[in-house]
């Protein structure tokens, strides 16, 4: 640590006590671990040896007169030119610190794993919570992970399947938190409020995430189950053509037609017919409405319907 612990909580050499405090719990406020968890331990790690050591006037008054230019330690009276003051009086005052929490460096603190899943079509991105966290933070940090995996999880053909999965290890992981005592020092403010994060169905990115998917889901099981239409089915298509004449001489529009003892379309004097050629198309399924039924010619198809 280069910098001394006045320097670390940006406070003066003659702070006083609630200066000390209102410094070291305002930096605490900004740990908040829906906005970010620090990358560097070493900052939140230093900060709360900081506090430990300037918040105790005993400890305090040791550490001015090591600071003032002591050359032995005033706990252990060892050299402090070769280990450097910082780091000498933390490891006296405080234990422990390197196990600190990630987010706020308080102790004590247990070791959480929580993952969050972002994606979209066929990417995927995971995020990644691995250390040590205070019961506070913990709580804090496996909640801004359950509210991302709900809300920015489901999207991916792969995240889909990820999600649910994450969602269940974070819940296990945070179950060690129960049995842990709160962090020390106690902040009412971080630890019963921003700390604590946003409960999970309390923030509104998840309930419109749960509708698009509760809508998405309807829409694919109503068009699993819909009977789909019966293909359309051209009006009844007579193949039989007339065996004694071309099957497309004379055969026009308005042209009239019986049918023979062989149930055989043929051509007959209009007056006393069966059916009447209404159009000629290249396929049955060109037929008008109107057609009763349909007759194969040489080229194309005849349509009838019945008088």
């Amino acid at each position: 640590m280069s910098q001394s612990f006045y320097e670390v909580l940006e406070v003066s050499r003659s702070a006083s006590q609630g200066e000390i405090l209102d410094a070291y719990f305002s930096r605490l406020r900004g740990a908040h671990p829906e906005v970010k968890v620090s990358s560097d331990h070493h900052v939140v790690r230093d900060r709360y040896e900081a506090f430990m050591v300037l918040s105790d006037s005993a400890q305090r008054e040791r550490y001015d007169r090591a600071l003032a230019g002591a050359d032995l330690c005033p706990w252990c009276g060892n050299p402090l030119a070769a280990y450097g003051l910082e780091q000498h009086v933390a490891d006296h005052v405080v234990k422990g610190a390197n196990d600190g929490c990630i987010v706020c460096g308080r102790l004590p603190a247990r070791h959480f794993r929580f993952r969050a899943n972002t994606g979209l079509g066929v990417w995927r991105k995971v995020d990644d919570v691995d250390g040590n966290l205070c019961k506070t933070c913990s709580t804090g940090v496996y909640r801004a992970m359950q509210t991302r995996n709900l809300s920015r999880g489901p999207w991916s053909i792969i995240s889909i399947f990820t999600t649910p999965i994450d969602m269940v290890r974070n819940w296990l992981s945070h179950r060690k938190a129960s049995s842990m005592s709160g962090p020390r020092p106690h902040d009412r403010e971080y630890d019963r409020g921003a700390g604590l994060g946003n409960p999970v169905l309390r923030t509104g990115g998840v309930w419109v995430s749960l509708l698009a998917v509760s809508m998405l889901v309807v829409v694919v099981a109503l068009v699993a189950l819909r009977d789909d239409p019966p293909a359309a089915v051209p009006d009844a298509e007579v193949s039989q053509t007339t065996t004694t004449i071309d099957p497309n001489d004379g055969w026009v529009v308005g042209a009239c037609a019986e049918f023979d003892v062989l149930g055989r379309v043929s051509q007959t004097e209009c007056g006393e017919h069966f059916a009447e050629v209404v159009a000629l198309v290249s396929t049955a399924a060109e037929c008008p409405e109107n057609s009763d039924f349909s007759v194969s010619l040489t080229e194309g198809v005849a349509c009838f319907e019945e008088t």
